[in-house]
């Protein structure tokens, strides 16, 4: 007899292809797109919106010409896009597909973590990396070129203008624990997010750096870009497994989810991504510990929970620490409160045991850089910062309804697209996590309400949910916010999205609301919410088309995630929230090869041909990021960036410290030569430390060399000649 198929079945089926093919176009465009703007900024004078009508895009092209648009594009790009496209498309077909690719979707987990492997040494092989340092090209010139993929990014200048250059600036001394270039001798210990790669004992809780240390600053930085995503990746994609009673499509959707999120890529200088990896890690190695059944596995669980819990202090950034803290011990306390977890005291002794290592060894760390901690504790920013929550600290916090940072939602999607190099907007402090909220809480409190029946963990995440909201709006007690760290904690969007996240993975997992009528309700009730708070925080360039792009997405994927879809409608959703969040995230870092361009710029050359002498130490005029442009050339500057509060380097210019006010912070620092008559002058703008300086000044620091564009300057000469920027690098002669 012949097999029939439905209409609606038939329909499902041209609905999913076509929708595969959607995603793997829209990738594919999104790649030439970001690809063409990266190289020529006012390519089109403007961005081409994603869903612009066919009419409008016609002019758009016809007055631009879309010869001149190709034209900037080589055969390689068309051929990296096209096999982004067929990639997308293999994996929805992989995902859609029932039991005839079961066999195939097995094998392909099961060597996965060979494939994440091979993958992570042919990336170090080929020295790739996802640093943005082509967008020194903005401040210095030369034949600097552009990345393989993507656009390097000028918002991204606290990794290629801050921590690239410094880690760079350690290998030229041999990776020491006290950098030279640095301030007047800094500890790289705890420096800008995670430290710096270095030979001292801190390094044995910072295993991505281990590259830098064995291989050297190019290989170096490529396995610590790719093994960033590996790993968050695979230890997402493990607790997820978990936490979803091993429900395989949601637990790769969390992978992506996490991996791929917007606040993660634009962030990634920032160790967000350790943060998670390492929070994580806790979490399950602590499940293993109770899983256990002997004394010995139970007691290497607990070390291995002590080394990642030193690899997540030495993170040292408490924005991010103490609210991933908050939800690493949720989690705890969920695990060990499960009645099938039996002999708990022996196994808690064991995790203290396995702890006591690693505590006595931060213990000893922290000893070492006292000095550090203290200044920084004792500054006037950091260290004097206290936030206690509320309306009255909306400068501070970093998210709230007041802030579109939270309620961005997909308007992220368009983030990659934006011309960074025209475009003043923050994309970096906007980004978020796509968490479809309310979906997580909405389906959490139904499936409870339904089985009647208390999910613990989900209500533990609903707790931490609730605390963080409540400090968002409501100013709590200073002594309240000192005992529970929240007076560190100036971005709760990031503990807030996250328990999101996890409770939309967890509940979906559970399937979605069977009633058509109230799933119906979820599903426009959900779409309005985020697309209202979108349209009333007014995101920058957001045209109508994208508007009516956003509203057709949330649409689409709140009723993949409502409908109580099994089997392929799962994979199909997991497949749709990989790809969502792949456009959102996936397209921000760009990929390089090596480091070579560093040596293209001119000004970086033409300090490196000065000879070298132990006392020498120069002054840029002008601020950030320029003025680390000598850490790239191995050059102690003045003006690179003050990572820690040093009173003691400004005493010469304020010996009674009348302005310790403006030097006590962690700052970029500006320095404008003073004209012969003019007195110095010492204030504090944001985050910059604002200097004029006298010849006297320079003199009483120690500076002998300036790089300005003066061209002439008394009692001086220049040595050298930065012709295509314009720079001359003066020897000083006395004040």
């Amino acid at each position: 007899m012949r097999k029939t198929v439905s209409l609606n079945a038939r329909g499902k089926c041209i609905f999913a292809h076509c929708a595969i093919f959607l995603f793997g176009a829209a990738a594919a465009w999104y790649d030439l797109f970001i690809t063409s703007t990266g190289r020529v900024p006012a390519l089109l004078g403007r961005p081409i919106g994603l869903v612009e009508t066919i009419s409008s895009l016609a002019v758009s092209l016809g007055r631009n010409g879309l010869g001149d648009m190709l034209s900037r594009l080589r055969s390689r790009d068309f051929v990296l896009a096209f096999l982004l496209f067929a990639a997308v498309c293999f994996f929805g077909e992989l995902c859609f597909q029932g039991r005839k690719r079961e066999a195939v979707r097995k094998q392909i987990l099961r060597l996965l973590p060979a494939i994440l492997v091979l993958f992570a040494l042919l990336w170090g092989s080929l020295r790739l990396n996802t640093t943005s340092l082509f967008a020194w090209g903005h401040y210095i010139r030369g034949n600097h070129g552009y990345p393989l993929l993507g656009s390097a990014r000028i918002t991204r200048r606290d990794e290629f203008a801050i921590w690239t250059p410094m880690a760079l600036s350690q290998e030229a001394l041999g990776w020491p624990g006290i950098n030279p270039l640095i301030g007047s001798g800094t500890d790289v210990t705890w420096l800008s997010m995670g430290g710096l790669p270095a030979w001292n004992a801190a390094q044995i809780f910072k295993p991505l750096y281990w590259g830098f240390l064995l291989l050297g600053s190019e290989k170096g930085l490529s396995f610590l870009t790719v093994n960033r995503g590996i790993l968050l990746f695979a230890v997402s994609y493990a607790a997820a497994m978990r936490y979803t009673h091993r429900n395989k499509s949601m637990s790769i959707a969390a992978g992506f989810l996490l991996t791929l999120a917007p606040m993660v890529q634009w962030f990634i200088s920032q160790s967000i991504a350790e943060v998670l990896i390492f929070s994580q890690g806790m979490v399950l190695s602590v499940d293993a510990l109770l899983k256990s059944s002997t004394t010995r596995g139970r007691i290497l669980c607990g070390l291995l929970t002590g080394w990642l819990l030193g690899c997540f202090v030495m993170i040292g950034y408490p924005a991010w620490l103490i609210p991933a803290m908050y939800l690493v011990i949720g989690s705890w306390i969920y695990l060990f409160v499960q009645p099938a977890v039996q002999q708990k005291r022996q196994k808690l002794a064991c995790l203290l045991t396995g702890l006591l290592p690693s505590l006595v060894m931060l213990g000893i760390i922290i000893y070492g850089s006292w000095d550090t901690l203290q200044a920084v504790r004792n500054s006037a920013y950091p260290g004097s910062r206290l936030i206690t929550g509320g309306l009255k600290d909306s400068s501070q916090i970093t998210g709230g309804l007041w802030n579109p940072a939270y309620k961005i939602g997909l308007a992220s999607l368009f983030f990659p697209l934006e011309n960074m190099d025209m475009n003043a907007s923050n994309y970096v402090d906007a980004s978020v996590f796509l968490t479809f909220a309310p979906a997580g809480f909405a389906l959490s409190v139904y499936h409870q309400i339904r089985e009647k029946k208390a999910d613990i963990l989900a209500l533990i995440m609903t707790g931490i949910l609730g605390l963080f909201w409540l400090f968002t709006f409501v100013s709590l007690p200073a002594w309240l916010c000192k005992i529970t760290l929240l007076s560190q904690c100036s971005r709760p969007v990031f503990p807030i999205q996250l328990c999101e996240l996890l409770l939309l993975i967890r509940s979906r997992a559970n399937g979605g609301i069977r009633n058509p009528r109230l799933a119906a309700g979820a599903i426009l009730g959900s779409a309005a919410l985020n697309l209202g708070c979108i349209l009333y925080f007014g995101i920058p360039q957001l045209s109508a088309p994208r508007i009516i792009l956003l509203a057709v997405l949330y649409l689409f994927l709140f009723s993949l995630i409502y409908t109580d879809v099994q089997g392929i409608g799962m994979r199909f959703l997991a497949f749709s929230l990989c790809c969502t969040v792949f456009l959102a995230g996936g397209f921000v870092n760009p990929i390089q090869q090596g480091l070579e361009m560093l040596d293209d710029f001119d000004l970086v050359s033409t300090l490196k041909s000065i000879p070298d002498e132990p006392d020498d130490l120069y002054a840029m005029e002008g601020g950030f990021p320029p003025s680390n442009v000598p850490l790239l050339a191995g050059k102690h500057c003045i003006n690179t960036d003050q990572p820690y509060a040093d009173l003691n380097r400004w005493d010469p210019i304020d010996p009674e410290r009348i302005h310790s006010d403006v030097f006590n912070r962690l700052a970029h620092v500006a320095v404008t030569l003073a004209e012969p008559g003019e007195e110095s002058e010492f204030r504090e703008e944001g985050n910059y430390i604002i200097l004029r300086l006298t010849r006297a000044d320079l003199y009483a620091l120690g500076v002998n060399y300036l790089i300005s564009p003066r061209e002439e300057l008394e009692n001086a000469v220049i040595v050298a000649r930065s012709d295509a920027d314009g720079l001359n690098i003066w020897k000083l002669n006395g004040p």
